[in-house]
């Protein structure tokens, strides 16, 4: 078949076009492999024929080109459009292919590109392609294709597009210009393979690695989190190690503290009963068990505070009462030891005071006794001086009193363990001097809840300054004391002048005790002050002998009831508590007074719900004990008091306070100063 001019050049120009599919397919080795048949004479055909065959059957890779394509071509002349036909037939399989005019216009579609588009063959003719544009991609991304094949080079990227039903695919694209004779770019050839699946699984790998980063970044936050709670619980461990070691050297202390005094009140107590003892070692014995018994309820007075604070069930008053006059009586309480180690000891006021303040006086005077007592204790030479003022530079005023000592001073980090509970600053001190180390951390708690605080100075071998601040509350009307020493001493005076003295007791009493020596101990005080005695050792005989003295006295005046009933608490076969309240669910209306051994927070007021008419605790103070009978006795009445009568804010009878010297020597484990 002979070719005219015309079908020969569309022949070539379809050549051009596979020559570039082929080069951009299978490589440039492939295409100049299939380009020598074309360039050289025909003379070599045959060698260059057999030299393809060689290669390509070596290479067993494009048995169907070879066939399609190679062959046909190694002749210039006869080369049909049917060869050409089936050549993009065959690229139709192989990849999605389309031909755009050089405005970019569609003018060749295969089969894949419509099929993969969902559009027909005719929609696509004549476009350009954003018929298949996504919009995925920026402007600038586009701009850059363009730039690149129009200058004559070829372009190589993913594309995302969309088709006709707006769903989307990802291909790998390569777009090659074409030119004829003199360079001019006739169109470009795009072949694409689709990678929409590669693209979903690079996504779900990236979603894979977003998740493993966060779950990664997650694990080293646990991982930092279980370093830190490690850490924590290392601190932790220390800290209980450190709590259980101060606690054992405390509970080590307690038990030296009690079994000191305990050795001389049972050693001492066995040389009364030696028949030869003079009268003089008998004196001084008894006073000896006397001094170590007090000391004994101070350290267990200190526990019980202490117990009360850290339970939160300790509470304070709020009274109208005269600093001076708290000032004086803690002086007067610490006077005697300070007399006792030959230390001046000097009270002195700074500028004017307020004549009362709305505080609780029992546990400002313990306060102050405490420090005051800690510094006696600590000084051997020099001296202590409290020195009172009124403060009123801040948002509310208050009172500061200082404590100031010639003693043995402490450093900075005894100070830092000074108000630990438990902790002792320095337990060889503890040693020597004793106490129960619980006395500056009730002194600094007790302050805290009187709206002020407690600090502290030192220097080593110097000396301390304890300072301690409560609020006044309002001081609306209440006159300032320009001269507070002379105010203490005439409130002093007063104080002792005024003070009743006991009367002897002309009265029946019905003791339910079921402790064989208070018996024999409360039943002597009561007598030698004059009253007539009944023992019954558990609350029911109480209730039956009460009961059968009221019904005798109403058959016989003469007889008459019990005046007052002291009723122990805690008993056999019937409690205090039960006793007193069958009492007085069967009539009963004379007074009852609860004398017990309890002295927790809440116990004065259990007993009054249960009714009685006052409160004593054990120990008892007798001269106390017995100003309470005759006060009830005296007045005829048995309306039950307040629960301020004659007791602290602890449910503790404030003669009790005062018979144990309470506060003077209150703890010294919290470094030298406690």
């Amino acid at each position: 078949m002979q070719l005219t001019k015309r079908d020969t050049k569309v022949l070539w120009s379809r050549r051009r076009i596979l020559l570039t599919i082929v080069i951009t397919s299978f490589g440039v080795e492939i295409g100049a492999m299939l380009l020598l048949p074309v360039v050289l004479p025909s003379d070599v055909h045959p060698w260059i024929e057999a030299l393809a065959d060689a290669t390509l059957l070596s290479l067993g890779s494009l048995p169907l080109l070879w066939y399609l394509l190679i062959r046909p071509m190694h002749a210039a002349v006869g080369i049909g459009s049917d060869r050409v036909d089936m050549l993009m037939a065959a690229l139709d399989e192989h990849a999605v292919v389309s031909i755009t005019d050089a405005r970019g216009r569609i003018t060749y579609a295969n089969d894949a590109f419509c099929r993969i588009n969902k559009y027909s063959r005719e929609e696509l003719l004549g476009k350009d392609h954003r018929i298949v544009n996504s919009g995925h991609h920026p402007k600038s991304f586009m701009k850059n294709l363009w730039e690149t094949i129009k200058r004559g080079e070829a372009w190589r990227g993913d594309l995302k597009n969309r088709a006709k039903d707006g769903s989307c695919y990802w291909f790998h694209a390569t777009i090659v210009p074409f030119a004829d004779g003199q360079g001019n770019i006739e169109g470009y050839v795009a072949i694409r393979a689709d990678i929409t699946e590669l693209k979903r699984a690079e996504e779900r790998i990236k979603e894979y690695s977003d998740e493993l980063k966060e779950q990664n970044e997650e694990l080293e936050a646990l991982q930092r989190e279980i370093i830190a709670v490690n850490a924590s619980l290392g601190e932790d461990c220390r800290e209980a190690e450190d709590a259980n070691r101060a606690k054992s050297e405390f509970l080590a202390n307690m038990s030296h503290e009690i079994r000191t005094p305990m050795t001389a009140i049972l050693g001492f107590a066995e040389n009364l009963l030696d028949p030869g003892l003079s009268d003089s070692d008998r004196l001084n014995a008894i006073h000896t068990v006397r001094r170590n018994g007090e000391h004994l309820l101070q350290v267990i007075n200190d526990i019980l505070d202490i117990s009360k604070i850290e339970a939160g069930k300790l509470e304070v008053e709020r009274l109208r009462c005269s600093p001076v006059q708290v000032v004086a009586e803690a002086e007067a309480f610490t006077r005697v030891r300070a007399d006792a180690k030959g230390l001046p000891f000097h009270v002195e006021y700074v500028g004017s005071v307020p004549e009362t303040i709305e505080s609780d006086p029992m546990r400002l005077k313990q306060v102050l006794v405490n420090l005051i007592g800690n510094a006696i204790k600590f000084t051997e030479t020099g001296g202590v001086r409290l020195i009172t003022r009124f403060v009123d530079d801040d948002a509310e005023p208050k009172m500061q009193f200082d404590v100031l000592d010639t003693g043995l001073g402490m450093t900075e980090e005894q100070i830092g363990k000074l108000f630990q509970a438990f902790v002792q600053a320095d337990t060889s001190t503890t040693r020597r001097f004793g106490g129960s180390g619980l006395g500056l951390v009730i002194s600094k708690r007790l302050a805290e809840m009187l709206g002020g605080d407690t600090t502290v100075e030192s220097t080593p071998g110097e000396g301390s300054l304890f300072r301690v601040r409560v609020s006044t509350g309002s001081l609306d009307g209440v006159r300032m004391l320009e001269n507070p020493s002379s105010a203490m001493i005439v409130q002093s005076e007063a104080s002792a002048a005024t003070k009743p003295c006991p009367s002897e007791l002309c009265c029946r009493v019905l003791l339910a005790e079921d402790g064989p020596d208070n018996q024999r101990l409360i039943g002597h005080v009561l007598r030698k002050s004059g009253a007539e005695v009944t023992v019954v050792e558990n609350g029911k005989l109480a209730v039956d002998t009460a009961l059968a003295a009221l019904n005798r006295s109403r058959e016989d005046p003469s007889e008459g009831s019990f005046d007052v009933i002291l009723m122990d608490m805690q008993m056999p076969v019937m409690d205090g508590y039960e006793a007193t309240g069958l009492l007085r669910r069967k009539g009963y209306t004379g007074t009852i007074i609860a004398l017990t051994a309890h002295a927790m927070a809440g116990d004065r007021e259990k007993c009054i719900d249960a009714g009685c008419d006052d409160y004593a605790s054990k120990p008892i103070d007798r001269k106390e004990l017995i100003e309470t009978i005759r006060e009830h006795v005296s007045s005829g009445s048995s309306v039950r008091p307040s629960h301020e009568n004659a007791l602290d804010a602890a449910g503790r009878d404030t003669a009790g306070f005062k018979l144990a010297g309470y506060g003077l020597e209150r703890g010294t484990d919290n470094a030298h100063h406690d």
